[in-house]
């Protein structure tokens, strides 16, 4: 693996950018976030899109694929899946103000290739007290968009992230 990009997460936004990190040197990439904390009081689920190749857009067409299986201390496991969605959900765990850091990994493969792009990932969060959870998904995204960034979002549009840091490797 070569690390490619780090950097420390924007804060008191809503979301973060990273464009211009895929390109044909690899098949594969790990995107790593770590320590996501949220700014003020609404707990949501930190998420993942990407950002197109031609103008570092971002891809906000229903052409997100995935399913997911959430795994919470406090209640019940759950099962999501969608085949035309905005975004691929809780891809790095969760955020809230109570300074419970979140995180994930996600396994994407050939996002600048214009074809078919493949993710794996799981993340975790506290969400206070005795309340700890777990994300597995598994995702794709069945166009001929070549992307060449990512961004990290949350849920809720008044959220706003407190910190973390992303990084980004290339797989050899």
């Amino acid at each position: 693996m070569k690390l490619i990009k780090a950097e420390t997460l924007d804060t008191g936004v809503n979301f973060h950018d990273v464009p211009d990190v895929f390109s044909a040197d690899y098949k594969e990439y790990m995107i790593v976030v770590s320590g996501i904390v949220g700014n003020e009081s609404t707990a949501t689920g930190a998420n993942c899109r990407l950002l197109k190749a031609s103008d570092d857009s971002v891809e906000s067409g229903t052409v997100y694929e995935y399913g997911l299986y959430s795994l919470k201390a406090e209640t019940s496991n759950s099962v999501s899946r969608s085949q035309n969605d905005t975004r691929w959900f809780n891809t790095f765990g969760g955020v809230d103000d109570g300074a419970q850091a979140g995180g994930g990994v996600l396994n994407l493969f050939c996002p600048f290739d214009s074809h078919n792009t493949f993710a794996m990932w799981n993340s975790t969060n506290h969400a206070g007290g005795p309340n700890f959870r777990s994300y597995w998904g598994k995702g794709a995204i069945i166009n001929t968009t070549s992307y060449s960034g990512i961004r990290v979002d949350l849920n809720e549009t008044s959220s706003r992230i407190g910190g973390g840091v992303i990084s980004i490797y290339g797989v050899c």
